[in-house]
């Protein structure tokens, strides 16, 4: 948990994927990620396939947010739009992914506030060393 904690500090973001369902390790993790750093993936289709022997689909998605409201003390909804307002801010500060921030920002109604703005004004992300 040191290099966990150690990331953390550095501002790297973290995907929770379906492993979260069956670690006691990875939950520990899905715990201590503070929520401007948290991110969800699947591992499609690989992730269930070595976990359970069964092909992954994209909706394993909706058991690792439910797992993840369950673990942080949270609502499905405000895990929802926490990640998505991470993601937002990860492709909006990327000069090559301009164009895919503003597609993802039309495909939300076009909607740019994000829930979560004042955590990050709290928790800016750290420039990495030179």
């Amino acid at each position: 948990m040191d290099i966990l904690r150690g990331m953390i500090q550095f501002g790297c973001c973290f995907t929770i994927g379906v492993e979260v369902l069956y670690s006691d390790h990875i939950k520990a993790i899905a715990k201590a990620v503070p929520d401007h750093l948290l991110l969800t993936e699947t591992d499609n289709p690989g992730g269930l396939k070595w976990l359970k022997g069964e092909v992954g689909m994209p909706r394993a998605i909706a058991n690792v947010v439910d797992a993840l409201a369950e673990l942080r003390q949270s609502t499905l909804e405000l895990i929802m739009h926490t990640v998505q307002a991470n993601f937002s801010r990860m492709i909006q500060d990327n000069p090559s992914l301009k164009d895919a921030h503003v597609i993802w920002i039309l495909a939300r109604g076009g909607k740019t506030e994000e829930p979560g703005a004042q955590e990050r004004e709290d928790h800016p992300r750290p420039k990495p060393p030179e």
